[in-house]
C-alpha cells in the first residue's frame, strides 16, 4: 500500500506501524500520544523501553519527523525522563534533538484539495519543481520537527500564547510532553508500560484519554488554521 502510494500516513499511523516493526524484532516499543488538544498541537511518537540494572529506560525514536535525542558528552541516546529532568533543571546543554534526512520521503499532497492548507502545500511543491503530477506525490527535503514548529506558529490563528512552545527544538519537544500524555500504546511488556506511567506521575505529567472526539478536534483546528503565514520552502 505505501510502496505504491495508495495510502499516506501521518504521525499516528507512522508510529503504530514503526512500533510493530520494532516489536517484530523483539524490542519493547510502544506509541506515545502527547501534546495539547485544545491548542491543535499533538503528536504521536515511539518509545523503546529497555531494562538496565533492574530499572527501565525509555528512548525516543520518532519515525514521522525522523529524529532521536543524543547526549554529546556520552555519544549515547539518553533516557526520556533523564532528558525531562535535565531540561527542568537547566542542565541539558549537551542534549540535542538530532534530525535525520528525509530526502527520500514521499509526501502525497493533491494540488486540488478541499482543504485550503493542503492545496497551498501542493502549489508550493509545484512551484519549487518537486511535485510529481503522475504519481501525485512530492518531496520536502527540509521537513523537520523544527520547521514544522515554525510553520505551525505562523499558520495558526486565535490560539493563546501558551499554545506555541518556544526555545530550541529540544525544549519545544519536552514542553509538549509535559503538557500531557493522552494515549500510550501496548508494547511487549506490561511492566515497562506501568513503570512509564509511574515516571510520569513522579514528575506531575498528566496522562489519560482524549477529552473530545478526534472529529471534533480536527474540525476545531481546521477553523483556526490560516495559509497566509505559510512560506514555500526554498
Amino acid at each position: 500500500m505505501f510502496k505504491n502510494d495508495r495510502v499516506a500516513a501521518l504521525c499516528g499511523a507512522s508510529s503504530t506501524y514503526f512500533s510493530k516493526v520494532l516489536q517484530s524484532l523483539e524490542l519493547d516499543a510502544f506509541t506515545v500520544d502527547y501534546g495539547r488538544q485544545e491548542c491543535c498541537l499533538t503528536h504521536v511518537t515511539v518509545v523503546v523501553a529497555q531494562k538496565q540494572n533492574e530499572s527501565w529506560k525509555y528512548y525516543v525514536l520518532d519515525p514521522y519527523y525522523n529524529f532521536y535525542l543524543r547526549d554529546s558528552r556520552t555519544g549515547q541516546m539518553p533516557d526520556l525522563f533523564d532528558i525531562i529532568d535535565a531540561v527542568r533543571e537547566g542542565r541539558a546543554e549537551s542534549i540535542t534533538l538530532v534530525d535525520q534526512p528525509l530526502s527520500r520521503r514521499d509526501f502525497i499532497i493533491p494540488q486540488s484539495s478541499g482543504d485550503e492548507f493542503h492545496g497551498v502545500m501542493g502549489q508550493c511543491m509545484t512551484h519549487v519543481g518537486r511535485y510529481d503530477d503522475e504519481r501525485n506525490r512530492t518531496r520536502f527535503p527540509g521537513f523537520t520537527f523544527g520547521t514544522f514548529m515554525d510553520h505551525f506558529s505562523r499558520s495558526m490563528i486565535d490560539l493563546p500564547p501558551h499554545c506555541i512552545p518556544s526555545g530550541t527544538p529540544l525544549n519545544q519537544f519536552v514542553t509538549q510532553i509535559e503538557t500531557g500524555i493522552y494515549g500510550i500504546g501496548n508494547g511487549r511488556s506490561e511492566e515497562s508500560r506501568l513503570q512509564f506511567l509511574t515516571e510520569l506521575d513522579r514528575r506531575g505529567i498528566p496522562h489519560g484519554k482524549p477529552s473530545d472526539s478526534i472529529e471534533g478536534i480536527v474540525d476545531q483546528c481546521s477553523q483556526k488554521r490560516t495559509t497566509t503565514a505559510w512560506r514555500c520552502p526554498e
